[in-house]
């Protein structure tokens, strides 16, 4: 994709409000442990910095992870880092062994991602259960310079290091669900999002959900007919472009309901809908409770 009227991914990653933060730096010394930053959190990711070591997933083969590598578990899937291909026996999960001299050591950086707004989203759902990107090879580009930046703030002691870490993490994750939309292998609104076509309408759409979106409106944003249109998107993202166009303004009024003190009504008009009553009606359907008990169970506002 390319031309910022079809990108359909920067609104979304804007709405699902992605925050992240490193956890552990890890040293890791020896042949016997094994690591697994999962739970508590909506996703995690770790960054290889030196040596090397071996992922583990549930029903996939073990895959070699070397310097530079970036892995991304978008639903905080459960996983093992181990030394070898083999996962060791008798240890201790998230335990580092003493450092030794001479004995190889691996470096990483293991931290988590949330997104404070994903319930609605078939974006998640649409990823695999990890993305690896190597930031070190040509093929990333600038994103050399972010592991570089990233490996220079991690263990040195500057004034705010933290922050910068967290904001050059957050920049990799964006690059990690790039790489996944150019790489072909995309499925559900990854896989949409990729397509020149459906990202045209996308984007579109997500420039402007409040204006008065149909089918045709969309088709014609694609440059489709209404009904090959209807097909590829229903066919491609599990859903008709309808649904998702109320699933996605529904996000935004439930995010609005959480975070801001706007009156239903307002909120309405800024998803798009002429009438509170129609507004009240569709939010019911679509996420299965009334404006008024979703504002209750956020409780107060900051502020």
């Amino acid at each position: 994709m390319t031309g910022t009227d079809q990108d359909a991914l920067s609104p979304i990653l804007s709405r699902l409000r992605l925050t992240a933060a490193v956890a552990t730096e890890a040293a890791l010394c020896g042949g016997a442990w094994a690591v697994d930053t999962s739970g508590g959190h909506a996703g995690s990711f770790h960054l290889i910095q030196s040596g090397d070591c071996w992922l583990h997933l549930a029903g996939e083969a073990p895959r070699r992870l070397q310097p530079g590598d970036f892995v991304l578990f978008p639903r905080d899937a459960g996983h093992l880092l181990t030394p070898g291909e083999a996962v060791p026996r008798d240890v201790t999960l998230n335990e580092p062994p003493p450092l030794v001299d001479g004995v190889p050591v691996t470096r990483m950086l293991c931290g988590h991602i949330d997104f404070r707004s994903r319930a609605v989203w078939p974006l998640l759902d649409s990823l695999p259960e990890a993305l690896v990107i190597d930031l070190a090879g040509s093929a990333v580009g600038d994103a050399r310079n972010l592991l570089n930046l990233l490996i220079g703030e991690a263990f040195a002691a500057h004034p705010g290091r933290r922050a910068v870490i967290d904001h050059l993490v957050h920049v990799l994750v964006v690059f990690a669900l790039r790489q996944h939309i150019e790489s072909g292998a995309c499925v559900g609104l990854m896989a949409a999002m990729a397509d020149p076509r459906l990202g045209r309408a996308l984007g579109r759409f997500h420039a402007a959900p409040e204006a008065r979106w149909s089918v045709g409106g969309l088709a014609r944003e694609a440059g489709m007919s209404r009904a090959a249109f209807s097909a590829a998107f229903g066919e491609t993202v599990g859903r008709t472009p309808m649904a998702y166009v109320a699933g996605w303004r529904m996000q935004m009024a439930v995010d609005l309901l959480t975070s801001t003190d706007m009156a239903v009504a307002q909120i309405a008009e800024a998803v798009g809908y002429d009438s509170e009553a129609a507004f009240r009606h569709a939010f019911r359907k679509v996420v299965g409770r009334p404006p008024g008990q979703v504002r209750r169970s956020a409780g107060p506002l900051d502020g």
